[in-house]
């Protein structure tokens, strides 16, 4: 318990001040932690969004099965909706389309769930390794003007770090490969 409480207030400590270094290897220590698999994403989404700060939300989703439903892992922030379908904006979309996804307009996508809870703009980063797809990272704010390329860049570069270590699914459990 002491390694993950000294590894929190790390987290705690962080911003957009903070080196891409540093927050690189925060981000790698909550994914190395000994705990359950959900705990070492909701460390991510936090580093995620302590770095952007306020009024932002994080969502990691998570496919069950491609083409269905994404549905909540972990998240940190501004609450996010519990699960995200297949192909809708923005996490669906970037499923779907296996690419990241930028919406500096979020409310403009008529079926966006989050523009009625007053998301301005949202990028949505697919966690994939070998063209396999596990997830997706999502951070929302809810002011214009809050995300861009800084923000972009580092929800890929957590979202690449997710897929190095994302665990391979038992042989008890549907593997699959999407068709690209």
């Amino acid at each position: 318990m002491e390694t993950s409480d000294r590894l929190w207030k790390e987290v705690l400590r962080l911003s957009r001040e903070t080196s891409v270094e540093t927050i690189d290897e925060v981000a790698r220590q909550c994914l190395e932690m000994e705990l359950p698999w959900t705990s070492r994403l909701a460390g991510v989404a936090g580093v995620l969004h302590q770095v952007v700060g306020l009024p932002t939300g994080v969502s990691i989703y998570g496919v069950v099965k491609p083409g269905s439903g994404l549905v909540l892992a972990a998240g940190a922030g501004l609450a996010g909706p519990m699960a995200a379908a297949w192909g809708a904006p923005i996490a669906g979309l970037a499923a779907q389309e296996q690419a990241a996804q930028f919406a500096g307009q979020a409310r403009a996508f008529h079926d966006y769930l989050g523009g009625w809870m007053g998301v301005a703009e949202c990028i949505a980063v697919p966690v994939m390794r070998d063209r396999r797809l596990f997830a997706v990272l999502e951070i929302r704010s809810h002011e214009e003007g809050r995300l861009g390329l800084a923000e972009a860049e580092l929800t890929a570069r957590l979202a690449a770090d997710i897929a190095l270590v994302w665990p391979q699914p038992s042989q008890n459990h549907e593997t699959w490969r999407t068709s690209r």
